[in-house]
C-alpha cells in the first residue's frame, strides 16, 4: 500500500473524471459524487480549486507546484489525503495504469414518482417530535401483558420503518437527489422497505436534515399512537425508537447535530490512506480541528435527555420512583462508592492518554534503542572486525561512491586497503599533518575540525560508517585545512594517497567526490535533511551551489524577492530587523525556506558574519524537489511553522506578496 501511495504522489499521471457532478454546499462544504461508481467525496472550496487542477491529465508533484506559486496550498498532510482519498473513488483517475476507480454500479437510480419539498417535511418533523415527546411526558409507560401485543407492536416495527423508508424516498426527491437500491429486506428480524439514502449529502442543509428527520417520524408516531391509547403494544416501538436516536453511532440524529458544526467535517478530517508518520502536535491539531463545542453541548443535552427518558420508562415499568430510592439510600455508601468512581475515572483517563500516545512512544523508544544498538557495535568494533578480501568487496559493492568504479579498479583496491584501528579521542590527522592516507571507516565516528581566518578551531563534519577521511585537500575546492579526531573506536579501511588519487580521483573527477564525500556528508548532518532518506540528500546535493559570501556581505535584505534556499556551510551569519540583530545563523542553519514556500518577501537581512560558503538551491528547483518528495514537504511544513508560530499552509492574511 504504502508503494501504491508512493507511486501515485510522486509518478502518475491523474485526471479529473468527466462524470463528476457537485452537491450544494452546506457552509461552505460539499460533496463531490462520481455518477458511474455512486461513490462520494465531502470536500470543501479550497479543496475544490485543488481538484480542479486535474481537469487536464497532471501529474500530483506539478499540482503541488502550481498550487504552491498561486498560493493556493492547502496543508500538506490534507493536500496528499486528499488526493488518494480522490483515487479512491474513482473522481481521480490514473492515466498510466488504466486505473478506472471503483466498480462501475450495476444499479442505476430509480424513478421515484412523489417527491415532498424539505422545509416542509422538517416542520412536519419538528411537531411531531414535539407531540411525541408531550404525550411521552404526560402518558406512563405499561407492560405488554399479551402474546397477542408482541405481535401488534412487530407490525407497527416494520410498518413504521417501511413507511420511513417511503418517506425518505420523497424527501430525497424533494431534495433533488437520486433514490438508488430500493428493495425489501427479509432477512432482518424486523424485515421491512429500504432505500439506500446516501444520496443526500449532495442536498442542501434542509434536504439533509428532511431525509435523517422523516426517516424516524412513522415511528414516532406509533410509539405515541401506543401510549396515548395506552396499548402495551406500543412499548415495542418505543423501544426501537430509543434505539434509532440513541446519541451515538450512525443514526439520524448524528446525522442532524452534524448539520449544526460550525465548520462542518470533510473527508480529509479523518484520515485513513495517507501513510506518513503523524506527530503528536499532528494528531492534537487534528482533533482540535475536528472538535466543536456547540455541538458538543447538543450532544451532552441530548445524551442526558435520552438517558432520562429511559429511566423513567423502567420507572413505569416497575411500578416504583426510582428517583425516591435513590434519596432514601444511605449516603455513607454512596460516598464510599463516589470514591472508588473517582479513582476509576483517573485510571481510565490515564489509559486513554496512554493510548493516544501509545504509536509516538513505541516509536521513540524503538528509535532510542537503535541507537544504544548502533553506539554499541560501534564501542565493540575494535574485536570483532576482520578483514578478509570477501569483506572487504562486499564493503565496496555496498559503497556509494566506490561502487561506481569499474570491477577491476575494485578488485585492485581489494588489495592494496590495509586495516587501521584507532582508539577513542585519538586525532588521526592534524593540521599540520601532511596526510599520505586515505580512510574509508567500517564502525565508529570521528569529528572533522577546521579553522577559521582567525585560527579558531571549529567543528565542521561528523563522520560515520561509509565516509571517507584523509582526502579533502585533494577535492575540496577551498583546500582547507582539516584536523580528524575519533570520538568512539574507529575501525577503518585506509589506502595510500598516490592509489586514492590513482584509482579514485582519476576515474570518478574531483567534483563527483567532492559531492559525494564532503557535500552529502555534511547535509546529512544538517538541520535541514537529518530527517531525510539518502537519495533525496543525495539528489538535493546535486542541486545545491556553493557560493562564497565575504564578512558584512549582503546575502539576503529585507522586502527583496527570495530567489534561493540557503544553508550555511562554512562560517557565521546573522538576521538584522531595522539595524539589530534578531538572530544568529550557524553551520548547518538554513534559511529563505518560508519566503520561497509562501512566495512572499525577506522579512529580515541576513549578513555574514565572517568569510563563509552557502549551499544555495534556486527556488523553482527547490519547490519542484520537495513536490516530488512528499516526506521531505512534510517537514518543510512542519518546521516552517514552527518558525512561524501558526500553520503555513494555507495561507492567510499574515503573509505578504513580493513587492
Amino acid at each position: 500500500m504504502e508503494m501504491d501511495s508512493t507511486l501515485l504522489l510522486t509518478a502518475e499521471t491523474l485526471y479529473l473524471d468527466p462524470g463528476v457532478i457537485r452537491g450544494l454546499p452546506v457552509n461552505g462544504v460539499f460533496c463531490l459524487k462520481r455518477v458511474a461508481s455512486q461513490t462520494y467525496l465531502s470536500v470543501n472550496a479550497a479543496q475544490a480549486r485543488v481538484l480542479d487542477e486535474f481537469k487536464h491529465p497532471i501529474t500530483v508533484p506539478q499540482v503541488l507546484e502550481n498550487c504552491i506559486r498561486d498560493r493556493t496550498c492547502i496543508a500538506l498532510r490534507e493536500f496528499y489525503e486528499l488526493v488518494l482519498q480522490a483515487h479512491e473513488a474513482g473522481i481521480l483517475r490514473s492515466e498510466e495504469l488504466g486505473s478506472e476507480g471503483p466498480p462501475v454500479a450495476i444499479r442505476l437510480p430509480k424513478r421515484w414518482f412523489v417527491s415532498l419539498g424539505p422545509r416542509g417535511v422538517v416542520a412536519l418533523a419538528f411537531f411531531a417530535a414535539v407531540a411525541t415527546a408531550s404525550i411521552f411526558t404526560i402518558t406512563p409507560a405499561v407492560n405488554l401483558r399479551r402474546p397477542i401485543e408482541y405481535f401488534y407492536g412487530w407490525l407497527a416495527i416494520c410498518g413504521s420503518l417501511s413507511f420511513g423508508q417511503a418517506l425518505a424516498a420523497c424527501a430525497l426527491r424533494g431534495a433533488g437527489c437520486e433514490v438508488h437500491n430500493p428493495r425489501f429486506k427479509w432477512t432482518t428480524l424486523v424485515p421491512h422497505f429500504a432505500i439506500d439514502a446516501r444520496d443526500a449529502c449532495m442536498g442542501d442543509r434542509f434536504g439533509q436534515a428532511a431525509v435523517a428527520g422523516i426517516s424516524v417520524l412513522p415511528l414516532s408516531l406509533s410509539a405515541a399512537v401506543g401510549l396515548w391509547l395506552n396499548a402495551g403494544w406500543g412499548m415495542l416501538p418505543l423501544a426501537a425508537l430509543f434505539v434509532a436516536c440513541r446519541p451515538i453511532g450512525d443514526t439520524p440524529i448524528s446525522h442532524l447535530l452534524q448539520l449544526f458544526r460550525r465548520m462542518p467535517l470533510v473527508a480529509t478530517d479523518t484520515p485513513r490512506l495517507f501513510v506518513g508518520r503523524f506527530h503528536l502536535n499532528d494528531r492534537a491539531r487534528l482533533a482540535w480541528k475536528c472538535f466543536d463545542w456547540h455541538l458538543a453541548l447538543f450532544q451532552l443535552v441530548i445524551a442526558v435527555a435520552w438517558a432520562l427518558a429511559i429511566v423513567r420508562v423502567a420507572d413505569c415499568l416497575a411500578g416504583q420512583d426510582f428517583i425516591a430510592a435513590f434519596k432514601e439510600t444511605n449516603v455513607a455508601y454512596w460516598e464510599k462508592v463516589g470514591r472508588y468512581a473517582v479513582v476509576a475515572m483517573a485510571v481510565a483517563s490515564g489509559l486513554g492518554l496512554v493510548s493516544m500516545t501509545q504509536y509516538h512512544i513505541v516509536d521513540a523508544v524503538a528509535l532510542n534503542w537503535s541507537r544504544i544498538r548502533t553506539e554499541a557495535r560501534r564501542w565493540m568494533a575494535k574485536r570483532k572486525v576482520k578483514q578478509s578480501d570477501w569483506d572487504t568487496a562486499a564493503l565496496i559493492r555496498r559503497n556509494p561512491v566506490l561502487r561506481r568504479l569499474d570491477n577491476e579498479t575494485q578488485s585492485k583496491l581489494v588489495a592494496r586497503l590495509r586495516i587501521l584501528r584507532v582508539r577513542p579521542w585519538q586525532t588521526i590527522i592534524d593540521f599540520d599533518d601532511k596526510s599520505t592516507f586515505v580512510g574509508l571507516i567500517v564502525s565508529g565516528r570521528a569529528v572533522v575540525y577546521r579553522r577559521g581566518i582567525t585560527g579558531r578551531k571549529s567543528r565542521f563534519l561528523k563522520f560515520s560508517e561509509g565516509d571517507f577521511f584523509g582526502g579533502h585537500k585533494q577535492i575540496d575546492p577551498e583546500k582547507n585545512c582539516l584536523e580528524v579526531r575519533t570520538a568512539t573506536p574507529l575501525v577503518a579501511f585506509v589506502m595510500t594517497l598516490e592509489d586514492f588519487e590513482q584509482l579514485v580521483v582519476a576515474k570518478l573527477g574531483t567534483a563527483a567526490l567532492w559531492d559525494q564525500m564532503s557535500k552529502q556528508v555534511f547535509l546529512r548532518r544538517s538541520t535541514l535533511c537529518s530527517e531525510w532518506r539518502s537519495a533525496s540528500v543525495a539528489r538535493f546535493s546535486e542541486m545545491a551551489v556553493l557560493s562564497k559570501k565575504c564578512a558584512a556581505g549582503a546575502v539576503v535584505r529585507y522586502g527583496q524577492p527570495v530567489r534561493s534556499l540557503y544553508v550555511l556551510y562554512e562560517g557565521r551569519a546573522k538576521a538584522l530587523r531595522d539595524g539589530k540583530q534578531v538572530g544568529k545563523i550557524r553551520q548547518g542553519e538554513f534559511f529563505g525556506e518560508i519566503s520561497l514556500l509562501q512566495t512572499s518577501a525577506a522579512t529580515a537581512d541576513v549578513e555574514a558574519s565572517e568569510d563563509g560558503r552557502f549551499l544555495t538551491v534556486d527556488r523553482l528547483d527547490f519547490i519542484k524537489f520537495i513536490a516530488r518528495n512528499y516526506h521531505v514537504a512534510l517537514q518543510m511544513e512542519r518546521l516552517c511553522s514552527k518558525r512561524l508560530g501558526h500553520p503555513l499552509f494555507p495561507l492567510d492574511q499574515r503573509t505578504f506578496d513580493e513587492r
